[in-house]
């Protein structure tokens, strides 16, 4: 087993094999599209908050949607106005 010394201490290095690197990426980026991408459900149930707290005006509330709003933060997306308006629109 290989390892990277520090100290006096020993780390495993990780070992990828080409499939299961390719496997895990397409899951994660599968899963982030069905967590935050156009259709996500995180991303709907938000934007259904929001419209029920009062619409538009209500996007800079971060108390609308707090848990959601930071599950989709950790996935790099923070709802804004043009996404808003896109969502409302029907285009996503």
């Amino acid at each position: 087993m290989m390892s990277a010394k520090s100290g006096d201490v020993r780390f495993p290095l990780p070992v990828f094999q080409t499939n299961s690197e390719s496997a895990f990426l397409t899951e994660w980026g599968f899963t982030g599209l069905k967590v935050a991408g156009p259709t996500g459900r995180f991303k709907r149930a938000l934007l259904k908050k929001v419209v029920g707290a009062g619409g538009e005006e209500m996007l800079g509330d971060e108390d609308v949607g707090r848990v959601l709003r930071q599950c989709l933060w950790q996935w790099g997306y923070e709802l804004n106005q043009s996404e808003f308006r896109r969502a409302m629109a029907g285009d996503g």
